[in-house]
């Protein structure tokens, strides 16, 4: 795992197994990060990362992130390369919650999401 500050939005990046309780780990060492810096965007590179997860792990991570991650203001971006249904339903769960998910599979784009100043729904594209 990886944390950097990418000065406008903090980099994750994951590899491996990813589990329910290691995804809101690494959103809480992020978010600590982006307080230190006074950022609000948040870009988790999973294209190496194989999620663990259930669909009830999928259902709570709302609910876990405001935990970690109550500001639901804040724009987050999760690249991946495989695992299709789970990550998009993981925007799905997490949008229909108030947050600013939204994942793709190209990072160039995932990109231009998180520095652009206004928010599409989160299927738009």
């Amino acid at each position: 795992m990886i944390i950097e500050d990418r000065q406008k939005f903090i980099w994750v990046t994951a590899t491996g197994q990813l589990s329910a309780s290691r995804s809101v780990e690494l959103c809480g060492e992020a978010i600590a990060l982006a307080k230190k810096e006074g950022l609000r965007r948040f870009l988790f590179d999973f294209q190496d990362a194989v999620p663990n997860l259930t669909f009830a792990d999928i259902f709570r991570i709302p609910d876990q992130l405001r935990m970690v991650m109550p500001i639901p203001q804040n724009r987050t971006a999760i690249v991946y390369r495989r695992y299709r249904i789970i990550y998009r339903f993981v925007e799905t769960m997490t949008f229909n919650r108030g947050y600013q998910v939204k994942v793709f599979e190209d990072m160039d784009e995932a990109m231009k999401w998180l520095i652009q100043d206004q928010t599409p729904a989160p299927h738009e594209a």
